[in-house]
């Protein structure tokens, strides 16, 4: 393989937490990297990034501001705004075409391009989503007050996320539609936390810009509430480590080895589209991992 032939080392798909932090570690070990990125991530719902120290409450559109100053100290790296469409191999070299028709050419692919949340189809739900309605209670749960709902799609699921908020001293109500019925532990637990059942479907949810204020139940009640918890379906949120040939765990995540090695020989992945952890700390100890290990193949390749 002949590495005078690819324009970089490593094109980095995706530039949120993972990618970004991808290409510092690359960039400071004078890796030739390119880093693109759709400007579509996950959070770009919500007005803040929690629970990540030194940048605590940080907005994402900061956040992404903060990723290009802190690589741009670093000449080997390049980042483009641009969505990869396809990703072919060739005498070892990938070639990579972007959404406006540019391409470029590397000896490793990263992918850091995470998941897409899919929402239940109930009226309010896409516009409340990441302010007032949430997935992570680690990311989103010491800034809430008052009351907050929570439906998924089982009991077993709803009580153990509301084992999780209990410690935040905060009202719980619990949507089951239909009405459980509770095993002896389940019930034991309900009690425990002081939540309250009710039995309902959502229909639509009442909200101010983004601030819920109650949920319409498919019956017609009405249900007052302050912050809503689902249980979200996420999907990859690109289609193309699957056409790249990269296989999937049976939770839709890209599978990878220690090594963050996908199933495809030089293609690797870091960040949520590989693991069930979504927090931006984890995100960028994935990239910065994935990198390492990346810098570490490249200079075995070499002593070939």
């Amino acid at each position: 393989m002949d590495a005078h032939k690819a324009q970089y080392e490593v094109i980095i798909i995706g530039g949120g937490f993972a990618g970004a932090s991808a290409a510092l570690t690359l960039g400071r070990l004078k890796r030739s990297v390119l880093m693109l990125d759709s400007g579509s991530p996950c959070n770009r719902y919500s007005d803040a990034v929690h629970n990540l120290l030194l940048s605590e409450g940080v907005s994402p559109n900061d956040a992404k501001d903060g990723f290009k100053k802190s690589l741009s100290g670093y000449p080997t790296v390049t980042c483009r705004e641009d969505a990869a469409a396809s990703l072919e191999r060739g005498d070892g070299i990938w070639t990579i075409a972007t959404a406006s028709g540019a391409a470029f050419t590397a000896l490793r692919v990263l992918f850091c391009t995470g998941l897409a949340d899919r929402l239940p189809p109930v009226p309010g739900m896409e516009a409340c989503w990441g302010k007032t309605v949430l997935h992570c209670p680690y990311c989103h749960g010491y800034e809430m007050r008052g009351t907050v709902g929570i439906a998924t799609s089982s009991v077993d699921e709803s009580l153990a996320l509301a084992s999780v908020l209990h410690s935040l001293g905060l009202k719980m109500v619990l949507f089951t539609a239909p009405a459980p019925e509770l095993t002896e532990s389940q019930a034991r637990l309900v009690n425990k936390l002081g939540v309250l059942l009710t039995e309902g479907t959502l229909a639509a949810l009442h909200h101010d810009h983004g601030k819920l204020r109650a949920v319409l139940l498919a019956d017609g009640r009405q249900a007052a509430l302050d912050y809503l918890y689902i249980g979200s379906v996420a999907v990859q949120h690109s289609d193309l480590p699957v056409r790249a040939g990269c296989e999937l765990t049976d939770r839709n995540l890209i599978r990878i080895n220690d090594f963050h090695e996908t199933s495809v020989p030089g293609i690797f992945a870091a960040g949520d589209c590989c693991s069930t952890i979504r927090y931006a700390s984890a995100a960028m100890a994935s990239g910065n991992i994935a990198a390492s290990f990346i810098h570490q193949d490249l200079c075995r390749s070499f002593a070939t």
